[in-house]
């Protein structure tokens, strides 16, 4: 049996864990500016990892064609305090910036509702969206769809704010940026704050990025994929999220949710301080099963939901068959006082879990529930079953787990395991 590389450790592992989630938190804006400049000397990674996951590079290229001011088409002398609802001028602006590159002024903008539409802004052909210090587009519309593209290919967005009225996400519908349809789809250097449902939704995308993100106050998820393949998300900030009701009246939320994807990788993300899920994979109603994705080296902390327990953890993997094979990997993560489970296992066949940090759980820190076929290996778990009266397990799998590999974990006390071979 190889020693893990955490076993000697653990107790360095929980200061280091301890140390991370004491920083002091930079403004969402000040975060996003960093992770961008910072980018620049990321190194991209395996270009598989676990013979499951590609990971390309977002394009970092002179962007062709012309670029415009959106001062261009706003009035002479624009207000600068949002005060003026401006839409019609910056679907002027985008119609005709396909192609090319629009530019955003460095004050905010105010957008409004277009006539009988759930959104305000909508993209249906490819254009570059950039911006800088100051730069935003904002709504004061509930339920609105600030920026929306349609089946776009080609459709970059960078160093710019968006920003929601807040609120409680009534109408689940819609996020305050939604991208449905479409390939080349890259974000970077984003601001998003106070989305009044999930904060970027994007479906039925091909090879799509996003990097250096900043999300803060989404009511429901800061970042939702639905159906989407072939992309990667690396290195965003998410704060504050969830308390959306399900139809049962209960609070959900994710900072960052992968339903039904393929072929993608969620790595280096930082999750803090939301009710709900941190990560969940998992099959959206009536969709297809996740596959190959890659959940690596992300930090999550601080994520609980006491309204609605079951719907809690740091890292949640789902899926509605017990039997499916999704090859999901979960490594390298650290999991910080996050709801009743760390990490949570159900349905996600041939999957590994491995070398991954979970501390302070309310009752389990690794959780396996129904499934054929996973790798629990060389994981650190440390005082998990922190709730009050409950008992310490560390590890446990259900009786029906089947073909479940433990070896190599590292807990703190040590406390038995069941696992049904």
């Amino acid at each position: 049996m190889r020693i893990p590389r955490w076993a000697t450790y653990p107790a360095i592992a929980l200061l280091l864990v301890v140390a991370f989630v004491g920083l002091p938190h930079r403004s969402s804006r000040e975060g996003a500016a960093l992770r961008s400049r910072q980018a620049a000397s990321w190194d991209p990674g395996q270009a598989r990892s676990s013979e499951s996951v590609g990971e390309a590079e977002a394009p970092d290229r002179e962007w062709s064609g012309e670029t415009r001011s959106l001062l261009e088409f706003l009035p002479d002398e624009p207000v600068t305090d949002a005060s003026v609802d401006y839409r019609e001028d910056v679907q002027r602006a985008i119609d005709a910036c396909a192609g090319a590159t629009l530019e955003l002024p460095s004050f905010p903008v105010r957008i409004g509702r277009a006539p009988g539409e759930d959104h305000g802004l909508l993209v249906r052909r490819g254009l570059v969206i950039t911006g800088g210090p100051g730069a935003e587009l904002r709504t004061e519309e509930r339920a609105l769809q600030l920026l929306r593209a349609e089946d776009v290919e080609g459709l970059y967005l960078s160093s710019f704010a968006l920003a929601g009225p807040g609120g409680h996400g009534e109408d689940p519908t819609h996020g305050l940026l939604e991208v449905s349809g479409g390939r080349e789809v890259h974000m970077r250097d984003l601001d998003l704050r106070s989305a009044d449902g999930d904060a970027v939704a994007i479906s039925r995308v091909e090879e799509f990025s996003l990097e250096g993100v900043s999300i803060s106050h989404s009511s429901r998820a800061a970042i939702a994929l639905s159906d989407c393949g072939s992309g990667f998300l690396r290195g965003n900030f998410v704060s504050v999220f969830g308390g959306h009701l399900d139809p049962q009246g209960r609070p959900v939320g994710a900072g960052i949710r992968l339903s039904s994807c393929r072929d993608v990788l969620c790595r280096e993300n930082v999750i803090q301080s939301g009710r709900g899920v941190g990560i969940l994979c998992d099959a959206s109603e009536g969709g297809a099963r996740p596959f190959g994705n890659a959940i690596r080296d992300n930090h999550v902390s601080m994520v609980r939901n006491e309204q609605h327990p079951g719907f809690s953890g740091g890292l949640r993997l789902a899926n509605g068959s017990d039997q499916a094979e999704t090859r999901t990997h979960v490594e390298g993560n650290s999991v910080f006082d996050c709801g009743l489970h760390g990490i949570h296992v159900e349905g996600h066949g041939a999957s590994v879990v491995r070398e991954n940090l979970v501390v302070q759980s309310e009752r389990v820190g690794i959780y396996v529930s129904s499934i054929q076929g996973l790798e629990v290996v060389e994981n650190v778990v440390l005082r998990s079953g922190s709730e009050e009266g409950s008992e310490d397990q560390a590890i446990l799998t259900s009786p029906e787990a089947v073909d479940v590999l433990l070896e190599g974990n590292v807990t703190e006390p040590e406390t038995p395991t069941e696992a049904a071979n």
